[in-house]
């Protein structure tokens, strides 16, 4: 799954979003960073849970953390218009 070639070559020129699990799935003993990354302009949500949890018993927190950064995209267009 990590491995699939799904990012894109180049940088989009979109608001981006990335919302990554606060835990790992299991254990992790590995020496680098267990959470995705994303090489390009975006902005970070860690919220709480792993990859399953996060969009289930805490899909209210997930959901809070995207809806705010929604409207924060708002407030920042108006004040640009």
């Amino acid at each position: 799954y990590a491995a699939m070639d799904w990012p894109p070559k180049r940088a989009v020129d979109v608001p981006t979003l990335l919302v990554r699990s606060s835990e790992p799935l299991g254990e992790w003993e590995h020496a680098y960073d267990w959470r995705p990354q994303w090489h390009y302009p975006h902005t970070e949500a860690d919220v709480p849970g792993d990859h399953f949890t996060m969009v289930l018993e805490h899909a209210p927190t997930t959901a809070a953390a995207i809806e705010s950064w929604i409207l924060d995209l708002d407030r920042t267009a108006k004040k640009g218009a």
